[in-house]
């Protein structure tokens, strides 16, 4: 949140954007769908 914070105030741009963090997110979900498929292991 600080580093969000800093962009607002200086208006400068994050290195990613809103889409990246999606890709992210949707990756994250991927990846805890199949530990758990797999026993978590």
């Amino acid at each position: 949140l600080e580093t969000f914070h800093r962009h607002i105030m200086e208006g400068t741009k994050p290195l990613t954007d809103l889409a990246d963090s999606r890709r992210d997110l949707a990756l994250m979900a991927e990846i805890i769908a199949r530990m758990r498929e797999s026993g978590g292991r």
